[in-house]
């Protein structure tokens, strides 16, 4: 379990995307060496991690993430744009998995459904590894008090490098993404853009250049 949630938390800070992690478990038993993040695998009972998490993930800033040879899938649930209509063969998609390791099935629906269909994903126990937003800080304190989602506070403090970095350079971003109860479910969305800083509302002072002589 804690090397499935540490790989999704570098990936997820890779990508600066803001998700929730649904409960999941890593089965050690695996023949081929496949790391599996569905609980039906074991009937919904978490499985104990004998397999030491270094065996699996690199180093902090060594690409890619999952070391060659282990395999890693991960679901997620994302809702479909006008922007992007296919995840699984987008081209960031492809450019991530090539540059991680971590291969991405994605569950989508069209943006006008797609909260009544993750209501239903929820409500039903299949739950996708990571959703990408859609949810409220009630929402996630109300499914975390459920064990739907798994509060996330043990598993950045342990081993999410970045994490603790977007904390650092944005001390408010740990505020926003705090649930209700007083635990984080998600990550943030960093947008540090270039008119966010410099745009409307900033002072600007004209400093005229000195004329270059010829």
């Amino acid at each position: 379990m804690k090397k499935i949630v540490r790989v999704l938390l570098i990936l997820i800070a890779f990508c600066l995307i803001f998700a929730a992690c649904g409960k999941t478990t890593a089965p050690s038993e695996a023949p081929d060496d496949r790391v599996s993040i569905d609980d039906k695998n074991n009937g919904g009972e978490e499985s104990q991690d004998t397999e030491g998490d270094d065996e699996i993930v690199n180093p902090v800033g060594v690409f890619p993430i999952v070391k060659e040879g282990h395999d890693v899938t991960i679901t997620a649930f994302a809702a479909l744009t006008s922007r992007v209509d296919d995840f699984e063969n987008n081209e960031f998609t492809k450019w991530l998995t090539e540059k991680t390791n971590v291969k991405l099935k994605f569950v989508s629906a069209p943006s006008t459904d797609s909260k009544t269909k993750l209501n239903l994903l929820l409500n039903s126990g299949d739950y996708p590894d990571v959703i990408w937003g859609h949810l409220s800080a009630p929402e996630m304190a109300l499914y975390g008090s459920q064990g739907v989602l798994i509060p996330l506070d043990e598993y950045i403090e342990k081993y999410s490098y970045y994490v603790h970095k977007v904390f650092e350079e944005y001390p408010a971003a740990k505020d926003v993404i705090t649930s209700t109860d007083g635990k984080i479910y998600a990550l943030p969305d960093i947008n540090d853009c270039y008119h966010c800083k410099f745009g409307s509302g900033r002072i600007w002072v004209y400093m005229p250049c000195k004329e270059i002589k010829s």
